[in-house]
């Protein structure tokens, strides 16, 4: 097939700029999933947040509260990037969008796979948040504008793996 993961990801002469706008994507990823979500309270006010759903978390002491907050941080932000950023823009960006664009062009291949991205995520909620999953379709449309915008998965990779 002769895919080079590393050309895909990055391109060393224009590295500072995707650096760049990977961060302005975590910006981007953050607004979509913010304005989706306050969308999505506004039309269905009985949608139970994700939290509420399910048995009560336990209590915790204060003082263990701050370091199991800073690990979990870290933690989710480690996995977020290593496995989740990476596999998902490499599945969905790399091969999927770059598939969909030689064979359909540009605007069906961002919307294409940020549809196959949303359905990807459908076990990660319970069933009835599924309009969450609306949300999850906002952040597959601007990580695909992203990898369009400048062709490597880098910016994507770093705005999915801060925020997913």
């Amino acid at each position: 097939m002769g895919v080079d993961l590393r050309r895909w990801w990055f391109d060393r002469q224009r590295l500072r700029g995707d650096l760049l706008w990977g961060v302005a994507g975590i910006v981007l990823v953050l607004a979509a999933t913010l304005g989706g979500t306050l969308a999505l309270t506004a039309l269905f006010p009985g949608l139970a947040p994700v939290g509420e759903v399910g048995a009560d978390p336990s209590p915790t002491v204060a003082a263990d509260a701050a370091s199991g907050l800073a690990v979990n941080l870290l933690l989710g932000w480690f996995f977020g990037f290593a496995i989740a950023a990476f596999q998902e823009e490499t599945l969905f960006r790399g091969f999927l969008q770059n598939l969909l664009q030689e064979r359909y062009g540009r605007l069906v291949a961002i919307v294409g796979q940020a549809g196959v991205f949303a359905l990807a995520h459908f076990g990660y909620y319970p069933v009835s948040a599924w309009p969450l999953l609306l949300v999850v379709f906002l952040v597959g449309i601007v990580t695909g504008w992203l990898v369009d915008r400048r062709g490597t998965l880098l910016p994507a990779g770093i705005a999915h793996g801060f925020v997913g």
